[in-house]
């Protein structure tokens, strides 16, 4: 663990109310020296799916060492554990066992322990407020190598996974859905560019959404005119769906869950 690893935090908690100030200065007093990064903290209350989406999203570009503090925690004060997830890659999530961390633990070779009492003295506890009193004690603990992996707690294997829809892919034809969508109102996919062969086509057949054609494949935004639909992998390698220069979400008023089809050698 390098000496003033950084600490990444993604919550729901917004930036009206202080709560991620005061998970980081509970960080600083516990003795951690290192820096102190937001993610975000603009995911929907209680959007564990949408959580777990970012931090898969996230982890590529963490380096070794890092710790990622995780409070989308709507189960808080229930029976729910704490767990601290340990990467092959040498990246530590903290979070609740909710499914919020499930592409960290789903990734082979990952370990799991449950946090017992992380020994910080922060008070008062609270019961809904483990950001502060839970989860950011132990990743600022870790982070400055005040506590390793191995003395969290026990380990566990039996953590809670998140399970999204497979993409159905048969000959000509893919069969997807909508999984979440962003601020900028793009249409994201169960679908990765690794789980499609390249002379599938993609840039040759006709894509649709809701009844609505989207096209072939494209590139990027400015390969349609402002104010059409299109289809691209994003920076994260995801099929998505956007508006160029407006919300595709309000443009065909779906949800997560709507469905995207494709079909091959459709377009001349």
């Amino acid at each position: 663990m390098p000496k003033h690893a950084g600490i990444f935090f993604l919550t729901d908690f917004g930036s009206v109310d202080p709560f991620v100030g005061i998970m980081k200065a509970v960080a600083i007093g516990l003795g951690h020296e290192g820096p102190l990064i937001d993610l975000t903290h603009d995911i929907d209350p209680g959007d564990v799916r949408r959580g777990s989406i970012l931090m898969e999203d996230a982890m590529p570009s963490l380096p070794s060492g890092s710790v990622v503090c995780v409070v989308i925690d709507p189960g808080v004060g229930t029976a729910r554990r704490a767990i601290v997830v340990e990467t092959p890659g040498g990246v530590y999530c903290v979070g609740p066992d909710n499914g919020v961390l499930a592409s960290a633990i789903q990734e082979e070779g990952s370990r799991v322990r449950e946090i017992e009492d992380t020994g910080a003295s922060t008070t008062p506890k609270s019961a809904t407020f483990h950001g502060r009193d839970v989860f950011a004690p132990a990743a600022a603990l870790i982070a400055s190598g005040q506590k390793y992996f191995a003395d969290v707690g026990p380990e566990i294997s039996d953590a809670i996974h998140l399970e999204f829809p497979k993409p159905i892919i048969s000959g000509g034809k893919i069969s997807l859905q909508v999984i979440s969508s962003d601020r900028f109102g793009n249409l994201t996919t169960n679908l990765r560019r690794e789980e499609v062969d390249e002379d599938m086509g993609l840039d040759a057949g006709e894509f649709s959404i809701a009844g609505r054609s989207l096209g072939p494949l494209r590139k990027t935004f400015g390969d349609v005119a402002p104010g059409k639909p299109l289809i691209y992998f994003n920076a994260f390698g995801r099929l998505e769906v956007a508006i160029n220069g407006s919300s595709a979400r309000d443009y065909f008023m779906v949800k997560p869950g709507a469905r995207v089809e494709f079909l091959a050698g459709t377009i001349k």
